[in-house]
């Protein structure tokens, strides 16, 4: 009976260390049994859906995702158990997910068996996606507005490669040298450059590279196209 008793704690002991990590993760965990029914909810998953463990413990996880109606669910277990990598569900992908108030956002969901004694369950590991997604489109945003504003430009302006080719050439810097911006890609920096100006063009790039980043004024002899 001792020994039966110390086996019992000791089970109780790794279920509660088990529990621990899972609630001190940094990532939506939850575990699932081959039905879909939730087990397991931790602290995370509740952060990021709104719900409570106690409120979604034994229920499909499906009501978790954007767009899966009851009749869905079949469809969605079956590529759970059987595939394990469908469209569906895969090791990780991207879908809506559905917040307790009825909110959707963006859902990272990844998957992976756990193979038990007597059973299988899955855990789901789960992210909120929406900060990322904002950023992305703000960071789209932000270049569309600085090519916008380099092509639109009053003023000549082109980048140039550490070899001294042409990166990136706007309209006002194609129309004051003649050039098409293929044309100017072909060429380097030192090609629409008076001859007589090329060496003091040279020490002046050098300096731009010692000083890596500050800006330098040069006034110096250009070559358009028509010579």
């Amino acid at each position: 009976w001792k020994h039966e008793h110390r086996d019992s704690e000791i089970i109780k002991e790794k279920e509660r260390y088990f529990h621990t990590v899972l609630n001190n993760a940094v990532n939506g965990t939850i575990i699932i049994n081959e039905n879909g029914s939730i087990e397991i909810f931790n602290k995370k998953a509740q952060d990021i859906f709104g719900f409570k463990e106690d409120e979604v413990f034994g229920k499909n996880v499906t009501m978790l995702i954007e767009g899966f109606k009851s009749k869905h669910q079949d469809e969605f277990l079956k590529n759970l158990v059987e595939t394990r990598n469908s469209k569906i569900v895969s090791f990780k992908s991207e879908m809506e997910g559905l917040r307790k108030d009825g909110s959707s956002f963006p859902l990272s969901f990844g998957v992976s068996e756990i193979k038990l004694k007597e059973r299988a369950v899955f855990m789901c590991i789960v992210a909120d996606l929406t900060e990322q997604k904002e950023a992305s489109i703000a960071l789209y945003d932000l270049e569309e507005k600085l090519h916008w504003s380099f092509n639109q430009a009053p003023i000549a302006i082109s980048i140039i490669n550490p070899d001294l080719t042409f990166s990136k050439i706007n309209q006002s810097f194609q129309d004051l040298f003649g050039y098409s911006e293929t044309e100017l890609q072909s060429l380097t920096f030192k090609a629409i450059t008076h001859p007589d100006d090329i060496g003091k063009s040279t020490e002046f790039i050098k300096k731009i590279r010692e000083l890596n980043g500050e800006g330098l004024i040069l006034e110096k002899r250009y070559l358009k196209k028509n010579g």
